[in-house]
């Protein structure tokens, strides 16, 4: 599948593949170049995930069933053009312990999916009848540029060389075969803002502009910070919630590691990872993180809009993605 997005009220489908702990700069070299790692400014792929259609809140997709892949992305403001091509194949071992399609089987490319929301990139196949125990998607976004597929390359997809960016995926997940408990998706309970519920960012509110507050009034309210964000204390705190059971029980007793990552458009967080622990109330999992609102002189007269992605991963193909959002305003 190859889409070409131009516009962020572009309504076609963009593409997708699924995201487990390998780094999304794993194919094509590191594109952590940022002075803060937790700052979006430039596209960002936050992860993606399985959803078969007669399941979608399972991570693991099962041999000749249908299933969508979905990738999420974060934009510093409006989408910029860019490209995106997402292929799959059987898995094996490749070299450096990467996956590769397993002997005689090429990347095949993902049929289109009918979504409106333009963050979101999305295929869907019928997954193979294949002997193979895990299924491999492979993924490229290429801003400014076009995208490539050659089976005989390696990697096989890419961008083209006046791209300028370029964003490679690669995912082995296991093939459920009906046997024991596959995998779920795991979810948010809430996010809190100094501990109040921080409401999720109204749809109209992931591609737009950061210049300027909207009037929506659930938005939370916070003043400029005075010193340089990062030093001293942090004057806010962002908490993630999850239900316990998000943190699904393994065969040896145990129950699986849960690990969230937290970016934002404006402003500093305190870090960029983090695990949830369980909370005192013996319900919930949770994890804090610090935020520093951006300084005077990065917030216009209007006020700025900033968004805040969070993502969940359970290191078994499992993804989740939430997205808040709340201005900055001078007194």
């Amino acid at each position: 599948m190859r889409h070409t997005a131009n516009h962020p009220s572009h309504r076609r489908p963009l593409v997708g593949t699924v995201l487990a702990t390998l780094a999304l700069s794993s194919l094509f070299g590191c594109e952590e170049d940022l002075p803060d790692a937790a700052r979006i400014e430039r596209v960002r792929p936050l992860g993606a995930r399985w959803e078969p259609l007669e399941a979608p809140e399972r991570a693991w997709p099962r041999p000749g069933e249908a299933a969508e892949v979905r990738w999420t992305l974060a934009f510093p403001g409006e989408a910029r053009p860019f490209e995106a091509l997402l292929a799959a194949c059987p898995a094996a071992a490749g070299r450096y312990g990467l996956p590769q399609c397993e002997a005689g089987a090429a990347p095949q490319p993902l049929a289109s999916c009918d979504v409106t929301r333009p963050w979101e990139i999305c295929g869907r196949l019928d997954v193979p009848a294949a002997e193979a125990e895990e299924m491999l998607l492979l993924g490229v976004l290429c801003v400014g540029g076009r995208v490539r597929l050659d089976p005989a390359a390696d990697p096989p997809l890419g961008c083209s060389p006046d791209s300028e960016l370029q964003e490679g995926l690669l995912l082995r997940t296991p093939l459920w075969r009906g046997e024991g408990e596959a995998n779920r998706h795991p979810v948010f309970s809430r996010l809190l803002l100094d501990e109040a519920p921080l409401p999720t960012a109204p749809d109209t509110l992931r591609l737009v502009a950061t210049e300027g507050c909207p009037d929506v009034p659930e938005l939370p309210r916070l003043p400029p910070f005075g010193g340089t964000p990062g030093e001293g204390e942090p004057p806010h705190r962002v908490a993630i919630e999850l239900p316990q059971e998000a943190a699904e029980p393994l065969g040896d007793g145990g129950r699986e590691a849960l690990f969230t990552a937290h970016l934002v458009t404006a402003g500093k967080l305190a870090r960029r990872f983090g695990s949830p622990e369980p909370a005192g109330d013996g319900a919930s999992l949770r994890v804090e993180v610090g935020y520093w609102p951006p300084p005077p002189e990065e917030v216009p007269p209007e006020g700025r809009l900033v968004r805040l992605h969070v993502t969940v991963r359970d290191g078994r193909g499992g993804f989740a993605e939430t997205v808040r959002a709340l201005c900055v305003e001078r007194p």
